[in-house]
């Protein structure tokens, strides 16, 4: 069973926000994904297992390889299917706030609509770490907002793999630090 600051009320607006201003929290579900191109699950499944039955102020969702395999998204960067599947499995009482795409990776976040006022300042970047540090195949996507007076960034990377690889995994990543955080 669920304690009352595991599941806070999302509805209505004033309950909602009279809970995140007496507990001094907001609940925020950050989730990464590698799709590796296939269809993601049932959206039963999804909501049950990875949204846990919608229970959160925020959902950052990222996401490697999903829709299109790293070759052909690097020809069509377009997430509008990813989208749809993430915007049903919420509903209707959540709704887009921002997306940063970089070919195969993706990083969105999502609010509920009683919260969704208390966003700010939104912003994102990306940083390409493939090929000549051009091609989106490798690198990194980052969304800072600011929800009443904390800022948050949350950042989703999709480096080179295995362990035989950490110094270029850590080039990346310092490079991409860098990057977004002169950009943010």
């Amino acid at each position: 069973e669920q304690t009352a600051l595991s599941r806070p009320p999302l509805e209505p607006i004033g309950r909602c926000l009279k809970w995140i201003a007496r507990n001094k929290k907001i609940l925020i579900r950050s989730i990464t994904w590698n799709l590796q191109a296939n269809t993601p699950p049932s959206m039963e499944e999804v909501t049950k297992e990875m949204l846990r039955e919608k229970t959160y102020h925020l959902y950052i969702i990222g996401s490697e390889e999903c829709e299109n395999s790293i070759a052909y998204s690097a020809v069509n960067t377009k997430k509008d299917k990813w989208m749809g599947y993430l915007q049903e499995a919420l509903g209707e009482s959540y709704v887009k706030i921002r997306s940063q795409t970089l070919q195969a990776i993706n990083l969105i976040l999502f609010s509920h609509v009683s919260v969704a006022t208390l966003i700010s300042d939104v912003h994102s970047a990306a940083v390409p770490c493939g090929l000549g540090n051009t091609l989106g195949n490798k690198g990194g996507v980052t969304l800072s907002f600011r929800f009443c007076d904390t800022k948050f960034l949350f950042t989703n990377a999709h480096l080179t793999a295995h362990q035989d690889n950490a110094v270029e995994i850590t080039d990346y990543f310092t490079r991409s630090d860098k990057e977004m955080s002169g950009i943010l």
